[in-house]
């Protein structure tokens, strides 16, 4: 997934982008759960850059499409499958059981997904980059 941002701040290895949501997320079929509808302000991510940015470039960023279906997957997916696996370990006792490991299951999807998020989200293969400068000419911040 590519997209088209400004560079507004550069903080160590960090580089702050603001990208206009009308670019690759307004035909995006997901964004309703970023409440793009109901709001078109600008959306501001994090990227790593091998190449000398500064603050106004207008850039180019890359996010591999493997790492925005693993995140997609984990997201939405993961915490209902640990939903369902807990109603059926509970289920095996009582349906009240059921219906109470069935929250514990999706507690713990969420949980595992954080803890998975603070052990790969930081890696250098999984943040967006900065793949090229679009505008060599710094606009007005």
């Amino acid at each position: 997934m590519e997209d088209i941002g400004v560079v507004k701040n550069i903080s160590g290895l960090q580089i702050e982008v603001e990208i206009d949501p009308g670019n690759a997320c307004g035909n995006c079929v997901n964004k309703s759960v970023c409440h793009l509808d109901e709001d078109r302000a600008k959306r501001t991510l994090y990227a790593g850059s091998e190449i000398e940015v500064k603050p106004g470039d207008t850039v180019q960023i890359k996010i591999e499409a493997g790492n925005v279906m693993f995140s997609a997957f984990l997201i939405f997916i993961f915490p209902l499958i640990c939903l369902g696996i807990g109603y059926i370990i509970g289920a095996g006792y009582s349906q009240s059981w059921g219906i109470f490991a069935s929250f514990l299951g999706l507690g713990s999807g969420f949980l595992l997904v954080r803890f998975v998020d603070l052990r790969i989200g930081g890696r250098k293969s999984f943040q967006p980059r900065i793949t090229k400068i679009l505008d060599d000419n710094p606009g007005v911040e």
